[in-house]
C-alpha cells in the first residue's frame, strides 16, 4: 500500500487550508534534503505542528506520535492512514525504535519531536530543558541527515479569533547535521549528537525572534494562556 500517497492527499488539503486562513512564513527552506531519508526534529508548542510541518516539506514523513493518542478512535484511524509509528513515552520503547530503522531502511523520512510531548517556557528545550535522550540514539543508529526544524505561532489556533484572520505561523529549518561528525563512545556521540540539534534549534528560535520582530504574543504559551485571548 503506498502510504505516500495517503500522505500528500491530506497535505494538500492542508495547504489549501494554510493558504486560506494563515500566513506561514517559512525561513531556511533549501535546507531540506532534496532526498529522503532524513530525521525532521522539531520544538513541539500544539497539535497542530505536525500538519503544518507537513505541508511545508515536500516529502512524506512518518512521523512518530505518542501511543496514548491511539485511544481515540477518530485519530487512531487517520494515523494508521497515513501509517505513522505509536511510541511509548512512559517506557524504552525498542518496538517503536526497531519501526523507525525500518522505515529509514525504506528511505522513509521520519518526523520526531525530541520533547515528549508538548512544551513551552521552562519545560521547552527553547528555554534550555533537555532533549529526550531516545533522539540521539536514534540518529546515532540510522546515520541520516538531522534536519533541525522550529515552529512559533502553532499555539495560537487554539484561540478560535486566530481562524478569522491571518494568523502568522513561521517555520524555520536549520542546516543538516550529519551524526557521523561525532566521534567517541556510543553514550558520548548520542549526547553530541542531541547537544548540536538543541543548538540548531534554540539558535533559528533566536534568529527568527530577531528577524521578525516577534512580540509575547507570538511566543509559546499553554492552551489556557490562549483560550483566554493571551
Amino acid at each position: 500500500m503506498n502510504y505516500a500517497l495517503r500522505y500528500h492527499l491530506p497535505a494538500w488539503i492542508g495547504r489549501r487550508l494554510a493558504h486560506a486562513f494563515l500566513q506561514v512564513r517559512v525561513t531556511g527552506k533549501e535546507n531540506i534534503p532534496a532526498q529522503s531519508p532524513f530525521l525532521l526534529i522539531a520544538n513541539h508548542i500544539s497539535h497542530f505542528d505536525p500538519p503544518l510541518l507537513g505541508i511545508v516539506i515536500p516529502h512524506y514523513l512518518a512521523w512518530v506520535v505518542a501511543a496514548d493518542l491511539y485511544t481515540n478512535g477518530l485519530l487512531r484511524n487517520f494515523f494508521n492512514y497515513v501509517n505513522a509509528i505509536p511510541i511509548n513515552r512512559k517506557m524504552n520503547d525498542r518496538r517503536a525504535v526497531k519501526a523507525i530503522l525500518s522505515r529509514v531502511k525504506q528511505n522513509e523520512s521520519i518526523g520526531l519531536f525530541p520533547e515528549g510531548g508538548i512544551r513551552y517556557g521552562k519545560d521547552s528545550l527553547l528555554q534550555g530543558a533537555p532533549m529526550n535522550e531516545t533522539v540521539g540514539a536514534i540518529a546515532h543508529l540510522t546515520h541520516v541527515p538531522i534536519l533541525p526544524a522550529l515552529i512559533l505561532g502553532s499555539d495560537k489556533l487554539y484561540h478560535y479569533k486566530a481562524w478569522f484572520r491571518k494568523t502568522t505561523v513561521d517555520i524555520a529549518f536549520a542546516p543538516t547535521i550529519s551524526p557521523d561528525q561525532f566521534s567517541g563512545s556510543s553514550s558520548e556521540i548520542r549526547q553530541q549528537i542531541n547537544s548540536a540539534t538543541t543548538q540548531a534549534i534554540q539558535k533559528l528560535f533566536q534568529q527568527t525572534k530577531e528577524k521578525f520582530q516577534l512580540t509575547n504574543y507570538d511566543l509559546p504559551k499553554s492552551v489556557e494562556e490562549r483560550w483566554a485571548g493571551l
